[in-house]
């Protein structure tokens, strides 16, 4: 078995109770799990971001290339749609 980067410890410590929902939506954004871990309902942050993600693309792409320029937040430009 192969160990994905997004391990289910990982996403355990970082708050998820749907540990495959959450792997896959992960990957998806090319996160890492303790990027939710301050949330109060990792969960239901990660489903709110990727909701967000894909109903408006072109709003977020420039939010996510204003976070990169201020903090570097997120990942990595392949996480932007389109």
């Amino acid at each position: 078995m192969t160990r994905t980067p997004s391990t289910l410890t990982a996403l355990v410590r970082a708050g998820f109770s749907q540990l495959s929902v959450a792997q896959s939506g992960l990957a998806e954004g090319g996160w890492e799990p303790d990027v939710f871990a301050p949330s109060a309902h990792p969960d239901a942050s990660l489903a709110a971001v990727l909701s967000l993600r894909f109903a408006h693309p072109v709003e977020w792409a420039k939010i996510q290339r204003s976070a990169q320029r201020r903090s570097g937040w997120f990942s990595s430009p392949e996480s932007a749609p389109g």
